[in-house]
């Protein structure tokens, strides 16, 4: 990556991230009632120490961020600038938000980490539940319906597009299913074209993986694999 892609200054930068904090904490505010009632059930604070760690989380991730954009830039022919992904692409909104979410729920924060990545589900069309692992950078393209279950494992360097699912097989024993990986596992410099369904907590896509589109997959497949949509999804295995 090359630092002439990036157009955006750190204090630029900054500043934004500052206006991301204030649109998620008014969301938060506006919601004030139902958040009372959680603060009495969980004791969680909404003020001051809530500001912080969002601060704190956003101080963190700068640099995830400057990779992402960067590698959004670097996928997209269509991408024009830096500032066009970060003010207007689902994609890189949800993927942004999640990384917040997910270090909140690191912390072992209830109820606002799933709270802030269905905000970002409601606004782009994308589901990460924010206790999914997705590595550093990322590339999510177009994005609606994309949905990325809780135990759910990716690489770095993977490209992920619209309508793919990383899913369970089963829910049919419910809460027997906590704490149990569900999600499948993706390799680094894996890619997943539209549509794509990737089930199984046993599920693992190698390295340098190529799922196409349309493609249901429910077994693992082994590193530079490419894997087509037809009866079978046969194993080309040849990239």
């Amino acid at each position: 990556m090359t630092n002439s892609k990036w157009k955006i200054s750190f204090s630029e930068l900054d500043n934004i991230l500052k206006k991301l904090q204030v649109l998620l904490l008014d969301e938060i505010s506006n919601n004030k009632k139902i958040f009372d009632e959680l603060k009495t059930t969980y004791n969680i604070d909404f003020s001051d120490n809530l500001v912080q760690k969002i601060t704190d989380i956003i101080r963190k991730i700068v640099e995830d961020i400057k990779k992402d954009l960067n590698f959004f830039y670097e996928s997209d022919p269509a991408a024009s600038s830096i500032e066009e992904i970060y003010w207007s692409y689902p994609g890189f909104f949800a993927l942004l938000i999640y990384r917040i979410s997910h270090e909140l729920a690191n912390q072992k924060i209830k109820i606002i980490p799933r709270y802030l990545s269905e905000y970002a589900h409601s606004k782009t069309g994308i589901d990460i539940n924010p206790n999914a692992i997705i590595g550093c950078p990322c590339f999510i393209d177009h994005g609606t319906g994309i949905v990325i279950g809780e135990t759910a494992d990716i690489g770095n360097n993977v490209k992920i597009y619209q309508g793919v699912t990383l899913g369970a097989k089963s829910l049919s024993r419910g809460n027997l299913l906590k704490g149990v990986k569900r999600h499948p596992t993706i390799g680094n410099n894996v890619t997943i074209y539209a549509n794509a369904t990737i089930l199984g907590g046993d599920t693992i896509v190698g390295d340098n993986s190529t799922i196409g589109a349309n493609v249901f997959l429910t077994s693992s497949v082994s590193n530079n694999s490419l894997i087509v949509h037809n009866e079978n999804n046969i194993d080309l295995t040849k990239k």
